[in-house]
């Protein structure tokens, strides 16, 4: 990462995250606990958003549950799929109108931590790793398919300016996106 700005931090991204556990697939719909819709990588738009009209209707444990259930501002980064020539490590950002949902067990659900970091800024800072090659040193791959190791991943430092800044640069790239 080149030289930050006078008030930003480097932190690793394991330390601006509240919350981190890889998805689950869980059992056919009404055999467990609770049914859920499960967002899998095939839900996840290039824009970083996400289609839940496909999403696969599963059954979990009440454990399984209450420790993936998606909130707003939740990322998703696909950690494992894509192929020879897709490299994976794609992150979607949960909207506001998500219920009942858990991420598959190709997928890492990562929560920031608000006193550090708005979601949108995360979202699309990792977005920029991603889409300039940051992912690609990080994975390994297995007949066909990418897998990012996780604990690189999760090293990566990732810029932390205060947080009426990141709100200041969101908005920025907000209108330019908008365009």
């Amino acid at each position: 990462m080149s030289p930050l700005p006078q008030g930003w931090r480097a932190i690793p991204l394991r330390e601006v995250l509240d919350h981190s556990i890889g998805g689950v697939w869980g059992g056919v719909a009404g055999s467990s606990e609770k049914d859920v819709k499960v967002i899998r990588v095939t839900e996840l738009r290039p824009n970083g958003g996400m289609d839940l009209t496909t999403a696969a209707t599963r059954s979990l444990t009440k454990k399984q549950w209450e420790s993936r259930q998606l909130r707003h501002g939740d990322l998703l980064l696909e950690k494992s799929g894509g192929g020879p020539t897709a490299p994976v490590g794609r992150v979607a950002l949960v909207p506001g109108d998500i219920a009942d949902s858990v991420c598959s067990n190709f997928m890492q659900l990562m929560r920031p931590m608000p006193s550090l970091m708005l979601p949108r800024f995360l979202h699309l800072y990792l977005t920029h790793f991603h889409q300039s090659g940051g992912t690609i040193p990080m994975q390994t791959a297995t007949t066909n398919i990418r897998n990012i190791k996780m604990p690189d991943y999760m090293a990566t430092d990732v810029p932390v300016p205060p947080l009426d800044e990141q709100r200041r640069i969101v908005d920025i790239l907000e209108g330019h996106l908008s365009r």
